[in-house]
């Protein structure tokens, strides 16, 4: 072969590479291109996708509902069981997601026991009104007792006052019976139901009646809660329980009925033998 011929050929064979290698380049840039522009547009359908979640969450929670906005899991809210504007009390918030119930854990209160509610509607709710409440005008007269009994008022308080006393004295299984005795048993009950927080008792009125034998009758145990053959002691009690809670103090008026008894392991208890009244129940916000 001629050699003009021979390095045309040579040319044109590297001309072609150079070509191939062009048109390979292009490819790859054009590839590289496309899967950033899939990259990104992936990611946006992403953020979209989250912003519209977020936004279809809040629009749920604001339309159907915004009034549960206003409670927090641990905050003291007003609520009634029953739903009537009479039965408002203080509980605690312990469930409050918008795809949830709302729940909240209330203490006994007149007919109802201790236990954890769900809230059905904004119409049995309330934030915890910071004022005193009204004292129920109709209070009933106190029961007739024998003439042993010991009556006595002490620590009398301001209706706007909550101290946080606390009865003296211990309690052990070798105590004695006694009015004073039975007043640190009912304290450490509700002292033990508040999860460590402040607890103060100042008691008003407190009856001590004729105490009796738990014998066992054609109907049963004179109490059912004690032991058979216990000696129990019938206390009738009146005083201002105190609550420290993060932002408020609950001041609470109870009455109730007690027996007080050593259980089946010897200790001292004093339980609720009547449905406890509660007179008042106001929130004194922190200073």
């Amino acid at each position: 072969m001629p050699l003009c011929m021979l390095n045309k050929s040579v040319a044109e064979t590297t001309n072609n590479s150079d070509e191939l290698g062009s048109i390979e380049m292009k490819k790859q840039t054009k590839s590289n291109w496309q899967t950033k522009l899939m990259a990104a547009a992936i990611a946006t359908v992403v953020f979209m996708f989250a912003v519209s979640s977020s936004t279809i969450a809040q629009e749920t929670w604001e339309r159907g509902d915004e009034w549960r906005g206003q409670f927090k899991i641990g905050d003291k809210a007003q609520f009634s069981i029953s739903g009537n504007a009479s039965d408002f009390q203080t509980c605690i918030v312990t469930e409050n997601h918008p795809q949830n119930s709302m729940r909240v854990k209330c203490e006994a209160f007149r007919q109802w026991s201790e236990s954890t509610y769900i809230v059905y509607g904004k119409s049995s709710i309330r934030t915890v009104q910071i004022a005193k409440t009204v004292m129920d005008k109709k209070q009933t007269k106190d029961e007739a007792v024998p003439e042993e009994v010991n009556a006595k008022a002490d620590d009398q308080t301001d209706a706007g006052s909550c101290p946080f006393n606390e009865p003296a004295g211990t309690v052990s299984s070798s105590t004695k019976a006694s009015e004073g005795l039975f007043k640190r048993v009912i304290f450490e009950r509700y002292k033990g139901q508040e999860s460590g927080r402040k607890v103060g008792i100042t008691y008003q009125t407190f009856r001590l009646g004729t105490s009796f034998v738990n014998r066992l009758t054609n109907a049963g145990l004179l109490n059912d809660a004690a032991p058979q053959n216990a000696t129990v002691y019938a206390v009738k009690a009146k005083f201002i329980k105190c609550v420290k809670y993060s932002n408020a103090v609950q001041r609470t008026v109870m009455e109730s009925d007690y027996a007080c008894f050593k259980d089946k392991f010897g200790d001292w208890m004093c339980g609720v033998d009547s449905v406890p009244k509660i007179i008042e129940q106001t929130e004194i916000p922190n200073k």
